[in-house]
């Protein structure tokens, strides 16, 4: 009897690391588990509250790591990373989590670590496509060959697209159908049936900011493209624009038509301009440009007509009318900052 006693010590005695590495799988797996899920919050918080102050690194680099901090965790390890014209802030940030039962098995911690990008989009709504027309009354149609849409395109009715060699990184959408002819079209998706999206009117503000600095003029009016270096500029008219080399961040207003003219980079790379026609449409002529900003004409058409243009912003109108080839508008890569407005999404990788 005292030998199989004897016996069942022996072979508690040999189980119990094995009871105790079962235990461990179950207690300490499910805490790191638990540890991991609460520093993926913590970081896609961190992405979106930096986010806000791109695209200023310094400014955002220390706002995710203050919150990082207000939420228990150190900081002093997470990498911040910025990307897209520092439009996209990543945030990545490891820790050991110490295990209770493991330890017996010569495993006295687990890391886990979690990764957030934040990116911000600017004033959200239409100005997140890359081309939006939000009549409710009219098709937009577009057609014309080696289009590069870096970004989605929303129409307010139907959506109609024509043309050869065409790029659409994101989704062709419209609140009606969708459809495309031609030949070698690369879309991401299609998206009929989805939501109307409204226009908003930022008019009142901008007019008000420029006429408190003394930048709001009476009648039509022929400028430069260097004429051009204020935040707000209001011109109770209609506008004719020639020349390159805008020099500022801001919005220029005007009641009526704005019609712009050039070649090369109308807009400095570091610079965005919105040019904002309240009650009529935006023109863009000229051959081989490039343009950094916002086309827009909540009431009117934006009208582009040339070759190889590229509008490194968006272009958004109750219309939009291309008449030309090898357009090419890249919203992925460039934010609003000429608006008011900003907001921060999440991007999976």
């Amino acid at each position: 009897m005292r030998k199989r006693k004897g016996s069942m010590l022996l072979v508690l005695a040999g189980g119990l690391p094995a009871l105790l590495g079962m235990a461990g799988m179950v207690v300490d797996y499910g805490n790191a588990a638990w540890q991991q899920t609460r520093l993926q919050a913590v970081m896609d918080a961190a992405a979106l509250a930096g986010g806000q102050d791109l695209p200023n690194t310094t400014l955002a680099g220390n706002a995710a790591a203050r919150y990082v901090q207000e939420n228990g965790e150190d900081p002093g390890n997470m990498a911040v990373t910025y990307s897209h014209h520092a439009t996209r802030i990543t945030v990545a940030k490891t820790k050991l989590v110490h295990t209770w039962f493991l330890g017996v098995l010569g495993i006295p911690a687990m890391q886990v670590a979690a990764t957030a990008t934040g990116e911000l989009r600017g004033p959200g709504g239409a100005f997140d496509y890359a081309i939006f027309a939000g009549s409710q009354d009219q098709d937009l149609p577009l057609a014309g060959n080696g289009f590069q849409v870096y970004g989605g395109i929303h129409a307010n009715r139907n959506l109609i697209l024509d043309g050869a060699g065409w790029l659409i990184t994101r989704a062709a959408e419209a609140v009606g159908t969708v459809t495309a002819g031609g030949s070698a079209m690369d879309i991401g998706s299609f998206a009929p049936n989805a939501a109307p999206i409204a226009l908003p009117d930022y008019s009142a503000a901008i007019a008000a900011k420029a006429s408190s600095d003394g930048n709001a003029y009476q009648g039509n009016w022929t400028m430069r493209a260097s004429d051009f270096v204020m935040q707000a500029l209001y011109v109770r008219g209609d506008v004719t624009a020639t020349g390159r080399g805008y020099a500022s961040t801001g919005v220029l207003l005007a009641d009526g038509t704005i019609t712009l003219a050039g070649s090369g980079q109308l807009v400095n790379d570091h610079c965005q301009v919105c040019f904002y026609s309240k009650d009529g449409d935006v023109v863009l002529n000229g051959n081989d440009l490039t343009l950094s900003g916002v086309l827009y004409a909540p009431h009117g058409r934006v009208i582009v007509n040339g070759d190889r243009v590229t509008i490194n912003g968006c272009v958004v109108g109750q219309g939009v009318v291309v008449n030309g080839e090898a357009l090419t508008v890249d919203r992925e890569d460039h934010e609003v900052r000429a608006l008011h407005g900003r907001h921060v999404r999440l991007v999976r990788a």
